[in-house]
């Protein structure tokens, strides 16, 4: 009876561990994400949006690994698209469409983070493809 118990507590941490890690790292590619687009939509040339946006793409890139742990191989390619969209808005210096497509990839990333800590919450689960 006592093992069992010890085994379940270490079971329990484990699963625990795995969730808050999970939590972490939603919260912090969703802060690194919004962190690069703020910056771009701060940038007052498009060369300093070029540039934050290339820092942008590393970060996208840096945190390919744990992403697809997390999230939806189709949201990622959304999202990689939307970057290779913005890159090409900021070849053409539309600042319209810049701004735009700033705000769709900081809202798709926003309702990543919201609909996961939604199903870390709600064990039915919670997709939004």
């Amino acid at each position: 009876m006592k093992r069992t118990m010890i085994s379940l507590g270490i079971i329990s941490v484990f699963i625990l561990g795995i969730a808050i890690g999970d939590l972490w790292f939603m919260n912090r590619y969703a802060a690194g994400m919004n962190e690069g687009l703020d910056a771009i939509a701060a940038a007052e040339s498009f060369d300093e949006k070029k540039m934050h946006t290339a820092q942008l793409e590393d970060f996208f890139v840096s945190q390919d690994f744990w992403a697809h742990r997390l999230i939806p191989t189709s949201r990622l390619e959304e999202l990689e698209t939307l970057l290779h969209k913005l890159n090409a808005y900021l070849e053409t210096e539309d600042e319209n469409e810049v701004s735009a497509t700033v705000a769709e990839i900081k809202a798709r990333v926003n309702l990543l983070y919201s609909t996961n800590l939604y199903h870390w919450y709600h064990p039915a689960g919670f997709s939004i493809e």
